[in-house]
């Protein structure tokens, strides 16, 4: 796996564009953190990789990662670089 730091404010408009690139979302996760804050998980495939989107917001601090498969990482970072 691949791991990719991901600037909070970037997340929202990365879940929007990811479509776009034919990747398809398989499914997504959220849930309270910690009792006083929230995140999710969402997770997207293209072919045979994989990206998930981890995000979450703590007492108003947000914080955001990509995991991918390998062979994602090329793609994915040009799209984050993109927005």
């Amino acid at each position: 796996m691949r791991f990719m730091s991901l600037n909070p404010a970037l997340a929202e408009p990365l879940k929007q564009v990811l479509p776009s690139h034919d990747w398809e979302l398989q499914g997504q996760d959220a849930g309270q953190a910690h009792l006083v804050g929230w995140g999710y998980v969402m997770r997207w495939s293209k072919l045979s990789h994989s990206v998930w989107l981890h995000y979450k917001e703590i007492q108003g601090k947000a914080e955001a990662q990509l995991e991918m498969t390998p062979g994602a990482f090329t793609e994915i970072q040009t799209i984050v670089t993109d927005l």
